[in-house]
Parts: structure tokens; sequence; C-alpha cells
């Protein structure tokens, strides 16, 4: 027996960071709506719901950007199998047509290239991984090549940012307080690599996660304000103003010794390389490729 909508709106709108859009509360309309949005990954997905042909079925859709890094996949294809699971809803993937003979009125194949009642992460992240190569290669034919980073970090940025609620929970009061460090990704204009930063601001204490580089704000001294210096450098040579942290996942925060020896860290910063590039951009996390 299929559920009916009010007890799906009500499950999907309990998993977190989902929720029915506003325009669209109504949940007896034939096409509501269900928006998942991660503020701390930047993962995006949506649900749509339809009229399905058979009366027997429900029609619901799961829609989900692409090209778009593995790690959204992973975290972003888990939503529609635990509905698939918890209401025992067949599966389909129902890829854009390429041909019109092929497509229906929504230009969407006629039959599902993959289909199953009890599907599996495995098997959803091996159609994904078909599809988001042909959508990266259509992508570039209009934006030109993709910006690539590691895949290795790539999760470890990801996994920052799963845990951000922890660590700004840790070191927003008491003794622990401390500045927590966004990080985000840049790409350098010249030679288009592809880098890590996040932003420290006038040396004050502060949470730092693993990065390429650290960019310098609000400093007076000559040479120092927006100077961006190498991360793992500072980590290593600036230990004895650091403290190393293991978890919930490895990353680095300033000692109280940070404050009284200012003067000797401003020198040491001055000394550091300037690795600050003559161009360079935000690059949006969803539009990176995997390398």
């Amino acid at each position: 027996m299929r559920p009916s909508w009010a007890e799906l709106s009500a499950f999907l709108v309990n998993l977190d960071n989902t929720l029915l859009l506003p325009e669209v509360k109504d949940v007896k309309l034939q096409n509501p709506q269900y928006e998942y949005y991660n503020s701390d990954t930047r993962a995006y997905a949506k649900f749509l719901g339809y009229k399905a042909e058979n009366l027997e079925e429900l029609g619901l859709c799961f829609e989900l950007s692409l090209p778009c890094p593995h790690v959204f996949a992973l975290e972003c294809l888990l939503l529609p199998l635990v509905v698939a699971r918890e209401f025992k809803l067949r599966l389909d993937y129902i890829p854009c047509a390429l041909a019109k003979d092929e497509a229906d009125e929504q230009g969407y194949a006629l039959k599902p290239v993959y289909s199953s009642i009890n599907p599996s992460l495995e098997e959803l992240m091996s159609v994904w991984s078909v599809v988001n190569k042909r959508a990266r290669q259509i992508w570039e034919c209009v934006h030109g090549p993709s910006p690539v980073y590691r895949r290795s970090f790539l999760e470890c940025v990801w996994e920052y940012r799963t845990i951000a609620p922890v660590l700004r929970s840790r070191y927003s009061k008491g003794k622990m307080k401390r500045n927590y460090c966004e990080l985000e990704f840049y790409q350098d204009e010249s030679n288009h690599q592809v880098f890590t930063m996040c932003e420290w601001n006038c040396l004050e204490p502060a949470a730092f996660p693993i990065a390429d580089r650290i960019r310098l704000h609000g400093l007076s001294e000559r040479g120092l304000d927006g100077k961006i210096i190498d991360a793992r450098a500072f980590f290593f040579e600036g230990k004895s103003w650091l403290k190393k942290m293991s978890t919930p996942i490895k990353h680095y925060y300033t000692r109280e010794n940070q404050l009284t020896e200012r003067k000797k860290m401003l020198s040491f910063l001055a000394g550091m390389p300037d690795l600050t590039p003559e161009s360079f951009s935000r690059v949006a996390y969803q539009r990176l490729e995997d390398s």
C-alpha cells in the first residue's frame, strides 16, 4: 500500500536540512517541492512531487544538480535511498534523452536506465559516476575546463564542513573561545591551480582547518594585511603558538601565548614567503572536479 502525501511530507520535512518550499505548503497539491540544503557542506538537492499515471503509484522525483563532486553525491543520494527504503518504493533513474523520439514531453527518456525495489548506495553511485561524467563534458563545452582538486583533499574539506557545528560550539565560549576559520576554494587565474584557504583576522585567537594557505587580514603592519602564506609551513614552523588537535577532525588552534608574543609572531609572519597570486577568485565547491 502506497503512503499518503501527508505521511511522505511528514517524513521528508523531518530529514535534516530538508524543508517544504513556502510557495507549496499545501501537501495535497500534485507537485509539492522539498528542498535539501546543507549550509555547512553546500550540498543542494530537491524532491519534486508529481501526479503518477498509475493511481497505485506515488510520483516523487529527486533532483541533484550535475556535475558535482563525489562527496555531494555521497551526501545527497542517501536521501532518496532512505525514502525508498522507509516506504518500500521502487527507485528508477530516468535521464534526459539524447534523441527526441526517445523522450517524453519534458525531455526525459521513455524508459529508466536503472530500476530497483531494493536500491543500494553503491548502485546509485555507479549510475551517478556515468551521468556525472557526461554532465561534466557538457558543462565544459560551455564554460571551459572544470577546476580540479585532489579527491582525498576534497573529502577532508567535506568532513571538516560536516562537523562545523561541533567545532563552532567548542570554540564559541570560555577559555577555548576562538574565531572559527571557514575553509573556501580559490583558483589562481594565471595557472588555474586550485587551493584551499582560510582567513585570519587581526591575529585573533583562532581555530584553523588543514588548508593550503592562510590569508592575513586587518593588520596595520606594512606588507602583512592581505598577505597569503603557506598554511602547512605556518603549522609546522609556528608550532610554539599552535596546538594540534586530532578530534573530532585534525585541526589547529592558537595557544594563549599567541597574544603575549604578538610582536614575535608578527616578525615571524613578515619573514614567511608571500604566496599571494596576482589574480585569484573563489571557486564554487559544487563545480570542482575530482582528480
